[in-house]
């Protein structure tokens, strides 16, 4: 369980969201797969969850975080001073770095590719297979479109915080199958592995790519 986290700088309702959060979705199991003393790029790190966990339990790691809101990333930087934050698009972004000529050993986007449209989903996965070292990994997790009425309380959930409450920001809902996620992984030359992390209410699978 995460104990750790900017908790205390945010409102009610974000707090909330925060805990809920944090005690819903596979950060945990996800992060098992993180390696030790990497350099690290989060896209789309959100409330940082899973850059608390990796400050936490992982051992030397240099964390580079995406986010949209620059409220979130005023409150991650202040938080982690040596680890570098980025407000902006997350894709615009991206692509900044690769003109930088950064590279990072672990790459992780944690239910973020939804929020893209197709083109640009596989824009995201080409830059971020760039940026990846020799031997790195890439992890995405997403929500298995191949559940039934689990995918269908996740999409209906996903809405109301997209499209209701704008808790989430993004261009709407474009859902695409583990499948599909894994092919573009394999499109830029990757060895791609798929994990099932469902809950009982959720359908939580990790797409993972490795370059040889």
């Amino acid at each position: 369980m995460i104990t750790v986290g900017p908790v205390k700088e945010l409102n009610f309702f974000k707090r909330l969201y925060y805990i809920i959060r944090s005690r819903t979705a596979p950060f945990e199991k996800v992060s098992k797969y993180i390696p030790d003393h990497a350099d690290i790029l989060d896209m789309g790190c959100g409330y940082g969850i899973l850059i608390d966990l990796i400050n936490a339990k992982k051992d030397n790691c240099k964390i580079t975080g995406i986010d949209i809101d620059p409220k979130r990333i005023e409150v991650l930087q202040e938080k982690y001073p040596h680890n570098r934050f980025i407000a902006g698009d997350v894709l615009a972004e991206a692509n900044k770095l690769l003109i930088e000529k950064c590279k990072f050993d672990c790459i992780i986007i944690f239910d973020v590719i939804y929020l893209f449209k197709p083109e640009k989903q596989r824009e995201l996965i080409r830059i971020a297979s760039e940026l990846l070292k020799p031997s790195g990994i890439f992890l995405i997790k997403e929500i298995d479109t191949e559940v039934g009425l689990r995918f269908l309380f996740s999409y209906l959930q996903e809405l109301l915080s997209v499209k209701i409450v704008k808790m989430t920001k993004g261009d709407g809902l474009h859902f695409i199958s583990k499948w599909d996620i894994s092919k573009e992984l394999y499109k830029n030359d990757m060895n791609t592995e798929i994990i099932r992390m469902g809950s009982i209410f959720h359908p939580h699978t990790l797409i993972i790519g490795r370059k040889p």
